[in-house]
């Protein structure tokens, strides 16, 4: 019995300290190591901020400060995995250094980037600087061959005669009014199109009034050319076109912009109608010019063979060197390498064609094109530079991909980490709720055995000793009653039955000694009788109660001789068992207090992920309409870039166009100022010829009759003077109104030309913001797209957090319930000053999803 209780006493100590000591390396080791995995993780998804930083850097000193960052926080990376086991320690350095060498690849590509778009800057700015130095040589060029052809038309006017009031008159006069309907329509067709780009109040108003007065000239100039006898004009076409500037005039910029095809296919269509009257009315006065003399016809062909065909090959230079311009700032802005290869073959291509139009040109001006040439090298041109930023481009592509795997597989390192800390931690609660199930089952088969043992000893002591008793009391009653040959048993016995045995046997020897010990002998086996059958009521109490789980039970009465330690032995078994369940039923409470405590703290954890990873899905989501937004932006910033293109171009060929006919007036005035020079002289003559004739005239009346043929003549040059000299004032009369109107019409094509340069250097300003603008869109929407691949890769790793640490709080709620099943089994037995063990409820009850906010339960919701 006392065997049973010591051993009892050694399993529910040892069991004690077992739980205590997992619960220690629960509390001081595990739970350490699952914050520390925690923090880990944080500072892995602060590298993820820290790449998009990198890539969002502007400039080489913003690249360099975050590259700085990122050095100090690996450090202290490095220096954390200190604290975790040597293997997954030396996992995570091996990964914090390959990270870091990405991060240092990502920076050198995105530094190469940055100077080889330095070097592209420099190249495109001395290209520009060449290209303004081959206008200034251009210019002079078609300076000169205009004074060229200024001196040659000198020399022709000399040849113009009878066709020059014609020519003024009529043809002159027609082809000025299709120049004012060219444009006109021009400038409301550029206006117009200005006003589909801008939502300036201020600036439409003054463009709508510069559209209002062109478009009223323009009616006026309709009018004009219909009422004119000269040309046949159609005007059906223009006046149709009314309608479409009337409305622009008169509607919102939201519907202007609507009429923007509608606007470029009128524009287009006048343009050719018009072009073609130009071109029948040049032709009409090249006809006409060329029927005067043989003279006149040669000076004109020399004219057009010599100053004027080499304007036009001037002016086809021109176009040439900005086309190749053109191409080459769209070569330098490409950034598909395949359609970079397309337009670097179209720039070769322009190039020779360069190359070849620029042999006749005048020495300093082909150094020039040289210059611009040497931009088409493929191995030191911008083609080059544009492919360098291009790999570089690309190389920073890749090491974006690269460091964005590493951070990653950090950030999985160290939530393995935390998973297997979370899995030690559910082995050793489960170890714990084992050993004391173990505890349990032994504790319950000891108590089997004392009760069984209890029964035994119950057993032998009624065949060893009541039963020896009763008989010895029958045989002690058969001698009491006289029968002296009553046979004695268990004489030979030995301990209290033999020494009974004996005492009969002297007590029938001796019978006189018997009947005078006969009543103390009487008395002493009561009392005898009575001590054991105290003895065995007080054991069979305890060992009922103790059968019942009533640890508190302790035999008070002291029992005689050498039964005292057999009471002692009981009482020390119960106290010793009481101990050790109690001790149990404490630990019981602790495992339940510290598996609650790590429920809460889990769903609280658990909680904060979820919330961090609803913020997160939606920041994706605002940065997806973002980026959205941003390509559309883009787009309409190239559309709004082609249009005022478009737009310069039509302004620059009208402004060439009223150039011309600035200088054909000019040399129409300096011709009739010439001409009226030279009817002048004309005049004077036929005034000095009318005296000539009017002294012949005296002469011959004194030669009287002699005279009288003389004086005839005399009087027939005398009129053929007054008519010579009348001529002569109406054709000076003619001439001087002529030169009035050439006047007026140079005026009002300066002031339209002032008016298309004013458009023109909108146009170009506009064509140049509309093209920072597309670039800026362009760069803005691949910094956003990839902000927006590094957030909801963030999104999907906040949300495997989530998830585990849901399973981390269903395994402290599992323990929560295993140490509530161990208080229960344990309240089965009573204990002093208590009727049961009680154990404590566990602190956090249900699922976590009953502490989620309302916006993590909508989150949840969105997700499934």
């Amino acid at each position: 019995m006392g065997g049973l209780i010591g051993f009892s006493i050694y399993v529910s100590n040892s069991v004690f300290q077992q739980t205590v000591s997992n619960l220690n390396i629960m509390a001081n080791q595990r739970i350490s190591e699952l914050t520390r995995g925690a923090e880990f993780v944080r500072d892995a998804d602060q590298l993820k901020s820290e790449l998009v930083d990198v890539l969002l850097a502007s400039d080489q000193d913003r690249l360099r400060e975050t590259i700085s960052t990122v050095k100090l926080h690996t450090l202290d990376m490095q220096k954390a995995t200190t604290g975790f086991n040597n293997d997954l320690a030396a996992i995570l350095m091996q990964q914090i250094g390959e990270m870091e060498q990405n991060f240092t690849g990502l920076a050198e590509a995105r530094a190469a980037n940055f100077s080889n778009a330095d070097i592209q800057s420099e190249q495109i700015l001395a290209m520009r600087e060449t290209a303004t130095k081959a206008d200034i040589h251009l210019s002079e060029a078609r300076d000169n061959a205009f004074f060229d052809l200024i001196l040659g038309g000198e020399e022709t006017v000399a040849s113009v005669d009878t066709t020059l009031s014609y020519l003024v008159n009529d043809v002159v006069s027609a082809l000025q009014n299709r120049y004012r309907i060219s444009a006109n329509v021009n400038l409301l067709s550029g206006v117009s199109l200005a006003l589909t780009q801008t939502a300036d109040g201020a600036l439409i108003t003054i463009l709508k009034d510069m559209a209002q007065a062109a478009f009223d000239d323009l009616k006026a100039t309709v009018s004009e050319a219909k009422s004119a006898s000269f040309g046949d004009l159609d005007t059906a076409s223009i006046e149709e076109s009314y309608k479409i500037f009337e409305k622009v005039l008169n509607s919102s910029a939201f519907v202007i912009k609507g009429q923007r095809d509608n606007i470029l296919a009128t524009q287009r269509e006048l343009g050719s109608i018009i072009s073609t009257e130009v071109d029948d009315l040049i032709f009409t006065l090249a006809i006409e010019s060329s029927t005067a003399t043989e003279d006149n016809a040669s000076a004109i062909q020399g004219l057009i063979d010599g100053p004027v065909a080499h304007i036009k090959e001037l002016s086809q230079l021109d176009s040439a060197i900005w086309s190749y311009i053109n191409t080459a700032l769209e070569l330098t802005a490409e950034e598909n390498p395949e359609l970079a290869k397309i337009l670097f073959s179209d720039f070769a291509q322009k190039a020779t064609r360069l190359t070849e139009m620029a042999s006749g040109a005048p020495e300093n001006l082909a150094a020039e094109i040289t210059a611009l040439l040497a931009f088409a090298d493929p191995e030191t041109g911008l083609y080059n530079s544009r492919m360098k930023i291009n790999n570089a481009m690309a190389a920073a592509e890749i090491a974006r991909k690269k460091t964005a795997t590493s951070v990653r597989l950090v950030g999985e390192s160290a939530n393995e980490s935390g998973r297997q800390t979370r899995e030690r931690i559910k082995t050793d609660s489960l170890a714990v709720l084992n050993e004391a199930e173990a505890a349990k089952v032994l504790l319950q088969n000891i108590g089997w055995i004392s009760l069984a043992v209890f029964i035994g000893a119950m057993m032998i002591t009624y065949l060893s000793v009541v039963r020896p008793l009763q008989r010895l009391t029958r045989t002690t009653e058969t001698l009491a009653s006289g029968a002296l040959d009553q046979e004695v048993p268990f004489e030979n016995n030995g301990g209290e039955i033999g020494r009974m045995a004996r005492a009969l046997l002297v007590f029938r020897d001796g019978l006189v000694e018997k009947q005078q010990m006969q009543a103390l002998e009487e008395t002493e086996r009561n009392h005898r009788q009575q001590e054991q059958e105290m003895i065995v009521s007080s054991l069979a109490e305890g060992m009922n109660r103790l059968a019942e789980g009533d640890l508190s039970v302790q035999i008070t009465q002291v029992f005689p001789g050498d039964y005292e330690r057999l009471r002692k032995d009981f009482n020390q078994a119960t106290t010793t068992l009481h101990s050790a369940v109690e001790r149990i039923a404490t630990s019981a409470a602790s495992v339940n207090d510290s598996s609650s405590e790590i429920s809460m703290a889990s769903d609280d954890l658990a909680r904060r992920t979820e919330h961090a990873a609803a913020t997160l899905a939606e920041t994706a989501a605002a940065l997806a309409e973002m980026t959205t937004s941003v390509h559309s932006s883009a787009e309409r910033a190239e559309s709004a870039l082609q249009v005022v293109e478009v737009a310069s171009t039509s302004a620059q060929e009208g402004k060439n166009i009223v150039q011309a006919t600035v200088a054909a007036m000019r040399l129409i005035e300096d011709s009739a100022i010439k001409i009226s020079k030279i009817i002048g002289v004309i005049d004077d003559i036929a005034f000095q010829t009318n005296l000539l004739a009017l002294n012949a005239g005296v002469e011959a009346a004194r030669a009287g009759e002699a005279g009288r043929g003389f004086a005839v003549v005399a009087s027939e040059v005398r009129g053929l003077a007054q008519r010579s000299s009348n001529a002569a004032k109406e054709i000076n009369s003619l001439i001087s109104e002529s030169t009035v109107q050439v006047d007026q019409g140079v005026s009002l094509v300066g002031k339209t030309e002032l008016a298309l340069d004013r458009i023109s250097g909108a146009v170009i300003e506009a064509s140049q913001q509309a093209s920072e603008i597309a670039d800026s869109a362009k760069h803005q929407a691949v910094g956003i797209s990839e902000v927006n691949t590094a957030v909801n890769e963030l999104d999907q790793v906040t949300q495997q957090n989530a998830a585990m640490f849901e399973q981390t709080s269903a395994a402290s709620m599992t323990l929560n319930s295993e140490a509530s099943n161990l208080a229960d089994a344990i309240s089965g037995f009573k204990l002093t000053g208590t009727e049961k063990p009680s154990h404590r409820a566990p602190t956090s009850s249900g699922s976590p999803s009953e502490h989620w906010s309302p916006e993590e339960e909508e989150y949840m919701a969105r997700s499934a």
